[in-house]
């Protein structure tokens, strides 16, 4: 079964009171075992500062692959790596909670229930939007 959710799609505020929009999107494919999330943050001119697509296979535990489509010089470079560590660091902990509170789900039931607290996350995905943002920005000063 397939399945699409957003995740989050929100206005973001770095420190700097810089204005972005934060656009997370979970995509299920529980057959094939994957999870697919494509994750933008949207400069306040309507353009992309990066958008990141990260696929977690569940295996055992779990493999996950990026690619950076877009971003918008250094401190979209910046913005890009960060998120995918931090989204990377999301999927592996929804996953290992997952493995302890149900040790016995088959490939495909352990998939759906990854996925569902990857979506439950999205607090997450904003406080470490903002946390790079913020950090990225004073890379740049610096």
């Amino acid at each position: 079964m397939a399945a699409s959710q957003t995740i989050i799609d929100e206005p973001i505020v770095d420190p700097s009171g810089n204005r972005f929009r934060l656009s997370v999107e979970g995509t299920l494919d529980d057959d094939a075992g994957t999870i697919e999330i494509l994750l933008r943050v949207i400069q306040p001119n309507d353009h992309p500062l990066t958008i990141v697509k990260l696929t977690a296979t569940v295996t055992n535990p779990v493999d996950i692959g990026a690619v950076i489509l877009v971003a918008a010089g250094y401190y979209g470079i910046c913005v890009a790596a960060n998120m995918v560590g931090a989204t990377g660091k999301i999927v592996y902990l929804s996953y290992d909670h997952s493995k302890k509170d149900k040790p016995s789900l088959s490939r495909k039931e352990r998939c759906g229930d990854l996925f569902r607290r990857i979506v439950g996350r999205s607090s997450e995905f904003k406080g470490e939007a903002i946390k790079t943002l913020a950090g990225c920005a004073s890379k740049i000063v610096t």
